[in-house]
Formats: structure tokens, sequence, C-alpha cells
């Protein structure tokens, strides 16, 4: 069984890693977390009984799948996940076992290119590293708390966590799931 980790414990991964337990795409042993605060880590603990911890590096290195989770701050992906991608680049890499990866960004502009410099960092990571992109979920137009409750986000979130296990999701399918809260 694939161990799947979570770096970022937000709205979006919760509802993705309530498609994963719900649907038994793994068990909750197989499934570990971060979060910055220890309110958020006991938090995911308790409701999903997963592993959590505070470090991405940890989390990345002991998963098979890995899903980035991050808001995004002025187009660009937060600096725990570049940390990510940056220690992929060094003799470290060796030590991680991930051949899957999923994105789910959050940002609060609208504009249409918003993801644009993400998306393009993050397939060249994917290619480089021969990883398989399992799918992503992006959401426009969040500026408050709970924003990303409106609309579907959540569902295709959910949606792509149902359907993680899969060995080769359609790429289509996982390059439209794009949503721009009105």
């Amino acid at each position: 069984m694939s161990k799947i980790g979570f770096i970022g414990c937000g709205n979006m991964a919760k509802a993705m890693l309530g498609g994963i337990l719900k649907n038994e795409i793994c068990a909750k042993e197989d499934v570990i977390a971060t979060a910055k605060s220890e309110a958020s880590r006991e938090n995911a603990r308790n409701t999903y009984g997963i592993q959590v911890t505070a470090d991405n590096i940890e989390a990345a290195k002991s998963a098979d799948v890995l899903v980035l989770a991050s808001p995004v701050y002025f187009y660009g992906i937060s600096a725990q996940l570049k940390a990510i991608i940056d220690r992929l680049h060094t003799p470290m890499r060796d030590s991680f076992r991930i051949r899957r990866t999923a994105f789910l960004l959050v940002g609060a502009a609208s504009l249409p290119e918003l993801f644009d410099a993400i998306l393009t960092e993050y397939n060249l990571a994917c290619r480089f590293f021969h990883l398989e992109h399992a799918g992503q979920v992006l959401v426009r137009g969040v500026k408050e708390k709970g924003d990303v409750r409106a609309g579907d986000a959540l569902q295709q979130a959910y949606d792509l966590g149902a359907s993680i296990a899969e060995p080769a999701l359609n790429l289509a399918k996982a390059r439209r799931l794009c949503y721009t809260k009105k």
C-alpha cells in the first residue's frame, strides 16, 4: 500500500483526505500530514486519526504520493513547498520515495494567470524527477478565511482524493480541475 503525505493540512487538504479515507484508498496509518500550528496538527490527528508533524521533510521522505497544498503568495508557492523542491535538487533526493504528486492551490486574486508561474515550476520539477502528476485543484478568489467552502472546490478536492490511487489519472481531467470563487 502506498503511503500518502500532505504538505499542508488546510480545508482543501482535509477534503482530499476525506476522499482518500472514505473510499479506502489507503488506511489512516498510511497517511502523514504537516501543519504549522500545534492546534491544526491536533485537529487533524483527532479528526482523522492520521500521523501529523510540523516537519515537511519528514512527511515528504515517507510518502510515495505527495500532496502539495499551499496558499499562493504573490504568484508563488509558499516557502515550505519551495524548500521541498529545493531538497529534491540535492543528494538528499535519494532519501525520498515520492513517485506521484498532486497539487492543491488557493489564491486570493481572480486573475486567469494566477497559477501560471507556479504550475510551470511544478511541471518542470515533475518532469525532471520523473514524478507522475496525479491531479490538481486550483482555487482563485479566496480572500477571507472560509471562502474556499463556497462553490465546488472542496468537492473537487474530495474527488481527487477518491481517485488518487489510480495508476494514471487522465491528465486532461486532472488539468481541468480549476475553480474560481464567484
